[in-house]
């Protein structure tokens, strides 16, 4: 009932601009707010990480700043009712922890948040293997133009996208809900010691149930002998819908792992663009399940990546007009309604989804 916030007006807060001792440590009940994104600046001098947040802590929010040239990014576990928002993470130094690793934490919302330019392994990663189950929201996030360092296959920063895990022996222990989301442009090289089925934009994992709306994973290259965009595996749960795979390579989509032969995963996809369609999505072992509903299509979206907004659709675009339709009597979900001003999807198990008034 008494929380605190700490101010930060717009300027460059660093070792050697003002003596700053990073990294940051969470704490309860306490915000770090800064007055604007693009003008409230962080910067590591690539000496440290920026934040590190251990044990318990709860209820406080990360906003409007920009974190620059760490050597590591922004590490926070077991931390609750954490919210990150308006905050961009870039220029970052390689690491283990390059990113946004966010891990054990219930009531997770990360919101407009960018992550660009960094050097490392996967740049942001949420995961769960707690006793309890927990919860996580994306809404507004882009995932960028990240990079292996240039030695990935001994340092294991082998660069890539995003990650969602949850634990193995707890189905499902991580439930979450991604809107708006756009990870594009990010290269990883991984070790081929590792072998086939590396992936390299968005993998959700170990019986974690995600939903997926009006997301854009695309042009995320993978430089190995067979390679995916996107997978769900060991007993994972992705729902897609309004979604666009289209330009990553060397496959879009994956369900389970080549020496996977007993954890099967489920992948529903409705109302999206899925280059290669149905035939071209990689089913392991055939243990996996996928649901290929409604409304999908395999056709060039026609982005156009040099708008003041890249990967906007232009009125051309196949994708325009060809989401998930209103609700008619008697259709069965998915499907979207309108209650007063606000937009709901009704996913394909009756969940129900709150739409923001605006994509990326």
């Amino acid at each position: 009932m008494n929380s605190h916030n700490i101010l930060l007006s717009d300027g460059i807060y660093s070792p050697s601009t003002n003596e700053e001792k990073l990294p940051l440590g969470t704490r309860s009940y306490v915000s770090l707010i800064g007055e604007s994104r693009d003008s409230t600046i962080i910067d590591a001098d690539s000496l440290s990480n920026f934040f590190r947040g251990f044990a318990l802590k709860k209820k406080y929010s990360i906003e409007n700043i920009t974190f620059q040239h760490g050597k590591e990014g922004i590490y926070i576990e077991k931390n609750d009712f954490v919210t990150i928002k308006n905050v961009m993470l870039k220029d970052g130094f390689h690491g283990p922890f390059t990113g946004f690793d966010l891990y054990k934490i219930d009531s997770l919302l990360l919101k407009n948040v960018k992550i660009c330019n960094l050097i490392g392994s996967s740049v942001l990663r949420i995961g769960n293997w707690d006793e309890t189950v927990k919860s996580f929201y994306v809404e507004d996030c882009i995932v960028n133009g990240n990079n292996p360092n240039n030695d990935p296959y001994s340092s294991g920063f082998e660069g890539g996208g995003m990650g969602i895990t949850g634990d193995s022996d707890l189905p499902f222990s991580y439930y979450g809900k991604i809107i708006n989301l756009q990870v594009t442009n990010n290269l990883r090289i991984p070790d081929p010691f590792w072998g086939q089925g590396m992936v390299v934009g968005f993998r959700a994992s170990q019986y974690c149930k995600v939903n997926m709306v009006n997301s854009t994973i695309g042009n995320n290259v993978l430089r190995g002998s067979f390679g995916f965009g996107s997978n769900a595996t060991s007993g994972a749960e992705l729902n897609m819908y309004n979604s666009i795979l289209y330009g990553d390579s060397l496959r879009e989509l994956a369900l389970g792992y080549p020496n996977e032969t007993s954890i099967p995963s489920t992948c529903r996809v409705y109302y999206s663009d899925i280059e290669g369609g149905q035939a071209d999505v990689m089913n392991w072992n055939n243990i996996n399940t996928l649901v290929w509903g409604p409304g999908n299509i395999d056709s060039d979206p026609l982005w156009d990546t040099t708008a003041a907004i890249p990967y906007a659709l232009p009125w051309n675009s196949p994708c325009v007009n060809t989401g998930t339709p209103m609700y008619e009597t008697g259709m069965q979900p998915p499907y979207i309604i309108q209650e007063d001003t606000v937009y709901k999807l009704i996913t394909f198990d009756y969940d129900t989804i709150v739409l923001p008034p605006k994509d990326l």
